[in-house]
């Protein structure tokens, strides 16, 4: 018997990679959520309740470098 409260995460495996390629093609988490046909929010929770998914998330997105104009 599980003592588990709510309902289980819709969250695979799978989709570490799979984000990271949508990653590098600009998706945002709006993007992601649709893609995978959930709530943003569950996005959101995927990301802290899966190390994993979060850095696949980082390792996907393009890194960004402040240019700032001198004056």
């Amino acid at each position: 018997m599980s003592n588990s409260v709510g309902r289980p995460s819709s969250f695979q495996r799978e989709y570490v990679d799979q984000v990271e390629r949508l990653c590098r093609t600009g998706a945002i988490d709006t993007d992601i959520a649709e893609f995978f046909n959930v709530a943003v929010s569950t996005v959101y929770e995927w990301k802290n309740a899966y190390p994993e998914f979060s850095e696949a998330l980082n390792a996907g997105r393009p890194k960004l470098t402040a240019k700032w104009p001198i004056s």
